[in-house]
């Protein structure tokens, strides 16, 4: 089963949130007719439309190539569209014209961490620290990056630093829910999820967490409950969906389990997890047909995975049910090793075997027939 937590707070790279205010662009530094060009590129960021922006942050750079403050926010709409190679080229321009600006650090940690280059990601954060020591966001993003390369510690600190800064931080407290979560201390992840919902009430994302928080407990009645809230919050939220699917499973409520997968994937047609519940649950009741329609798309989701080092949507023993390819049952059932070592890693368990050696205890063996008698 694969449920999904959030990964940490998603890192904005939008304009509202790097600390470009219009007070940085209407200087007299550069002529007006740049400056209002700016202020409407701004404006169009802002609002999404992503494409009238960067023509008009194009624009400008053909004025002026040095124009810091268009060449970062370029480089972020060039990650915004998955072209995260420009958008560093992009964003180390800024920063090369304007090295004092911690914003631009901040954003281009961002770039690298989704690029899964923690150590980057990290080195850019700190940057952003050394010049702006106050940074709430550096701290939390570099918390995410610990995270990914299980850091528990480092991470928890991150965030720490990041409420001491900023205590009404409903992310941070999210996120350090999550780091709690992956070393399986769920009471104290659900208390930092519902820090953050106290201060951030529509917080879909920390109900979800907290679904699964409550869902590791074996509290399937709450877990449901929290789901529903962030399907409240955003009918759209995919892993909602599926994770209630899974809940719902575990009560044994099959066709509510299939209602909630199918949802998922009509809110986001590429959501692995719930298209491999669906396939499981559709094989225990022995939907054939819909079966025979789905596998091709498992296998295509599959073999991306495997291709992006991350697991697969279906667990070995699906696999094995499925295929005769002993050399794809390893690959899967390896995925799946890495992640699973992974999240125990922070869980620093130790186990001793000296009292099981002192035991003389004989051991006591037990046999189970069916109960009928010999005629």
């Amino acid at each position: 089963m694969s449920r999904k937590k959030n990964k940490g707070k998603k890192r904005k790279l939008s304009p509202g949130n790097n600390g470009l205010r219009k007070r940085n662009i209407l200087s007299n530094k550069f002529p007006l007719d740049i400056g209002t060009e700016f202020a409407k590129a701004l404006q169009y960021h802002q609002s999404g439309q992503l494409r009238r922006a960067g023509e008009l942050y194009e624009r400008i750079l053909d004025i002026h190539p040095t124009h810091s403050d268009s060449l970062h926010l370029l480089g972020i709409i060039a990650h915004q569209t998955g072209k995260s190679d420009t958008a560093v080229n992009l964003i180390n321009k800024a920063i090369q014209n304007t090295p004092k600006n911690p914003f631009y650090y901040n954003n281009l940690g961002n770039v690298f961490q989704d690029q899964g280059k923690s150590d980057e990601a990290i080195s850019c954060y700190q940057e952003a620290l050394n010049l702006k020591s106050d940074y709430a966001e550096a701290y939390n993003n570099m918390g995410n990056a610990f995270r990914a390369q299980a850091k528990s510690d480092k991470a928890t600190s991150c965030y720490q630093e990041a409420l001491n800064l900023k205590p009404d931080y409903a992310e941070a407290y999210n996120n350090m829910g999550n780091v709690f979560q992956d070393q399986v201390k769920l009471d104290e992840a659900i208390s930092c999820y519902q820090e953050a919902l106290n201060i951030k009430p529509d917080y879909d994302e920390a109900y979800n967490n907290m679904g699964i928080a409550f869902q590791d407990q074996g509290k399937l009645a709450e877990a449901i409950s929290c789901y529903q809230e962030a399907l409240n919050i955003k009918p759209d939220y995919a892993e909602a969906h599926n994770n209630m699917g899974i809940a719902f499973q575990d009560q044994g409520k099959l066709s509510e389990a299939i209602s909630c997968y199918e949802k998922a994937l009509e809110t986001r047609a590429d959501c692995a997890g719930a298209y491999n519940e669906l396939f499981h649950q559709l094989q225990r009741t022995c939907a054939w047909q819909e079966l025979e329609h789905m596998a091709g798309k498992l296998d295509a989701l599959t073999t991306k995975a495997l291709n992006n080092g991350t697991e697969t949507p279906e667990t070995p023993f699906i696999s094995l049910a499925r295929h005769d390819d002993l050399s794809r049952h390893f690959a899967v059932a390896t995925s799946w090793n890495c992640y699973i070592s992974r999240r125990v890693s922070n869980l620093k368990m130790q186990f001793s075997f000296d009292a099981r050696r002192s035991c003389k205890r004989k051991i006591i063996v037990g046999y189970l027939s069916t109960g009928i008698p010999p005629k």
